[in-house]
This record gives structure tokens, sequence and C-alpha cells, in this order.
């Protein structure tokens, strides 16, 4: 059944979307940055400005009517410093969020769809789990693929992640970064150590990459490019598509026709009908057997 829409003032929270008794998966979508201090950013994130098309809320309950579908609600207003939150306690207070609305089934097969920033703290919250997998270890373990919607996983030659969302609002805004995310951009350590962290995960999931291929507007370029939206992993385990959207595009559809949706919505159909047939997660062995190990439990094989 469907929820009530959520509470603009809320923040860390999993958003109920749709919730049926039978589910046979999680899908859980996580925003991105919120330029503008919008209140109701994590909403129109995945809504269509014209055609009022919210896809986490129609589309997809209707493609996927035994998928339980989670919003994560996070105060991301880090442009104006009313977050103090970084993406490390982000993290955090999505590992907290999942336990809790997991407590029901924690073997529950787990799918994230993430834009822009929001695929930062996914692989934060994702390396977390593996790292401390004694406090998370049914979230790495079930988690079967990961959507990235303009993910900006490294810098250009040039520039770290947190250059490209300080570009972000620089060019959506026409006015100058925040301090902290100037301070971000003065430095590639943030996504070299987090990309570090997370490399022993690349075996554990099934990635789908979108690239963003249009300008964000007249003469700005792309805000995500290739290099850095792209994990460069062999296509059985990263899934690439060049979207023809912009970066703020690449998250919203029209309706049921939108090409885009079509391309998007034929491979989240493909994960969820692997991920709820799929009996071992984590593929690879070195990882099912970290999985194991953790546990304190023999592989069966």
């Amino acid at each position: 059944m469907a929820a009530h829409a959520p509470n603009p003032s809320d923040s860390n929270t999993l958003v109920p979307i749709t919730s049926p008794t039978d589910a046979t998966v999680d899908i859980i979508a996580v925003h991105g940055i919120n330029v503008w201090g919008n209140e109701t950013h994590a909403e129109n994130t995945w809504t269509h400005a014209e055609t009022g098309v919210n896809w986490l809320r129609t589309l997809l309950p209707t493609l996927l009517p035994r998928a339980r579908v989670l919003a994560f609600q996070y105060n991301a207003n880090v442009v104006f410093g009313t977050s103090t939150a970084g993406v490390q306690q982000q993290a955090v207070n999505l590992l907290g969020c999942l336990s809790m609305a997991r407590k029901d089934n924690p073997a529950r097969p787990l799918i994230f769809i993430a834009h822009s920033m929001g695929g930062i703290i996914v692989k934060e919250a994702l390396a977390t789990a593996w790292r401390g997998y004694n406090a998370y270890p049914m979230i790495w373990t079930f988690t079967y693929a990961i959507f990235f919607l303009a993910v900006p996983h490294k810098g250009s030659c040039h520039a770290s992640w947190g250059q490209i969302l300080a570009d972000i609002f620089s060019t959506a805004t026409r006015q100058p970064s925040s301090a902290l995310l100037e301070t971000l951009s003065r430095t590639s350590r943030s996504w070299e150590e987090l990309n570090a962290s997370f490399q022993p995960l690349y075996e554990a999931f099934k990635f789908y990459t979108w690239v963003e291929s249009l300008p964000f507007g007249p003469g700005l370029g792309v805000i995500v490019p290739e290099d850095s939206a792209v994990l460069g992993l062999p296509p059985s385990r990263e899934t690439v598509r060049t979207a023809n959207c912009d970066h703020r595009g690449i998250c919203k559809f029209s309706g049921d026709n939108d090409p885009e949706w079509i391309a998007l919505a034929a491979n989240i159909l493909q994960a969820a009908k692997k991920a709820a047939a799929t009996n071992c997660f984590t593929p690879s062995m070195k990882c099912r057997q970290a999985m194991f190990d953790s546990l304190g439990l023999q592989d069966a094989g």
C-alpha cells in the first residue's frame, strides 16, 4: 500500500513509499545535495517538474508490486550550513535506519538507487558496514545491486568529487560555493580514501551506472563527467548507460513512456528478479568467506 507523503521537515529517516506484505526486495532511494536548501528537495529529486510524476510513488510500484520502496531523507543542505553532518555521519544514519526498518526480515535482498551525492553516502555506508560487519552484517551481505545516477566517484584529472559538488552549487545558483564545499574541493583525499575503503566490495555487488550527457545549462557543460561517473569494472559487474539527460533530469521521468524510464525500468526489473531469486549473496568467494567469518559460521558451500 502507498504511504502518506513525507513531512518535509523530517530528516535522517527512511520514508516508506510502498510496503507490500509479501515484499521480496527492499529498494532504497537516496537523494543528493540540496543545492537551494528547499524543504521539498527529498521529494522533488524524483519528481518530474512538468508532469508531476514521482516515479518512486507511481512508476516503480507498478513495475515491481512486490518491492518495498523506501526513501532515505536526510538534511543535505550543506550549501547553506544548515547541516553539520558530513558524509560519514549520514552514512551511519542510513545504516541505523536500515537496521531498524529491516528487523522484520533482515535477509530480504537490498537494491540501492542513488543520485549524485547520495551515491557517495551509499558507498560510505556499505564500506562502514563492511569494516564493522559485526554491527551491520545483514546490510552489506544482502545488498544485491546499486544504481548510481550521475554519482561523482572520483574527480576528473584536476578535481576531487568535492570540487564537483562545489560546481553543482556554483553553476546552479551562479554564486560562489560555500566554505564547506570549498574545503572539500581543496583535497582529493576524501574520494580517494572512500574508494580505497570501498574497493573490497567491487566484487560483492552488481552495479548499474547512469552517466549524464547534457549540459546543466547553456555553456556550463555536464556536472559529473563520464570519467568520474563510471567505476570502470568489467561488464559482468557494471552496466553503463549514457542517458540523454542533464545532472538534475537523470533521476526524473515524465511518465511510463519516457525513453529514459523504459531503459532504467528494464534494468531495475532485471536486478530485482535476480535479487529475489538469489540464495547466495556476496558473489565472490572472498566476500562470501568474510561474511561467514564475521558471523562465526561455517560456509555450507
